[in-house]
Order: C-alpha cells, then structure tokens, then sequence
C-alpha cells in the first residue's frame, strides 16, 4: 500500500512540476519530438538510398550474377592493381567448361571489352568502345543495345 502512495504522490509532483513549468515543458516536448522526428527521417533516407542504389545496380547486372574475371568489379583508390595485372586472361575453354558443369546456372555469358578507339568519318568523330558477348549475355545483363544484334548460339 505504501508503494502506490509513493507512486501517486510521484505523478502528483510531476503533473504540478509541469503546470509550473509550462514553457520549460513545452519546449522540451518539442525538442524530443524534433529530434525523434530527425532520427526517423535519416533512417528513412539512407534506407531510400540503399534500396535506390541496390535497385540500379540489379537493373544493370541483374539480381544473384556472379562475375569472374581478371579484374576485380569495383576499383577503389589505392587499390593494389599490380595483384590483378599479371593475372591470365580468361580464355573461351573455360567459359564452355562452365557454360557445361554449372548446372544450375540459368545462362553463362562470356563478355571480352575492347579498348577504347576514335571512329571517324568524313569530319565526325567519336570514341567508341566495342564490347563482344555472347549469346546469353542479354539474359544477365539489361542493357538495350543502340544498334545491332546478337549472334547466334555458340
């Protein structure tokens, strides 16, 4: 019985602490109420932008691709490049010897990148870069291609 005296004489001395203090209260509610509100919406950017950034990067490369390569996917600064130069190339045997063995995989695509190369003609020019892949290739990546097709099955 003395706890719930205790316990109405402490709701008693707050509510009459607050009616004393009505500008002091105001200003604190509205100060916890700006900061929840400021917390709520950070979280709610930053999980926009992961999702936006996620969404952009699957519409490029598609959702679940693996990439095996010489070169790593992401360069970042001072990344050490002389690890990955001396690598071998990949060669077309091994693509059909995943193509092949990798059973589940719904398409196998081998992509080669040419370097980058001025066409011109007559007074025009431009840089253009050619990239060959095979048939499956649409399958793993979307991008629209400006003109032209793919060939056939391998």
């Amino acid at each position: 019985m003395i706890f719930l005296i205790q316990v109405w004489e402490s709701f008693l001395f707050a509510y009459q602490a607050l009616r004393s203090n009505i500008l002091r209260t105001t200003l604190s509610l509205l100060g916890v109420s700006v900061g929840i509100f400021a917390i709520v919406a950070v979280f709610t950017a930053v999980d926009s932008l992961n999702k936006n950034i996620r969404s952009e990067i699957d519409s490029f490369s598609g959702a679940g691709v693996f990439y095996l390569g010489k070169w790593p996917w992401i360069m970042e600064n001072n990344y050490p490049w002389w690890k990955y130069f001396n690598r071998p190339d990949m060669k077309y045997s091994e693509f059909k010897f995943l193509k092949e063995n990798l059973k589940s995989a719904q398409a196998v695509a081998i992509i080669d990148n040419g370097n980058t190369k001025t066409a011109s003609k007559g007074s025009n020019s431009m840089d253009v870069n050619m990239t060959g892949a095979s048939y499956d290739y649409n399958q793993i990546a979307n991008i629209p291609i400006a003109s032209g097709r793919y060939f056939l099955p391998i």
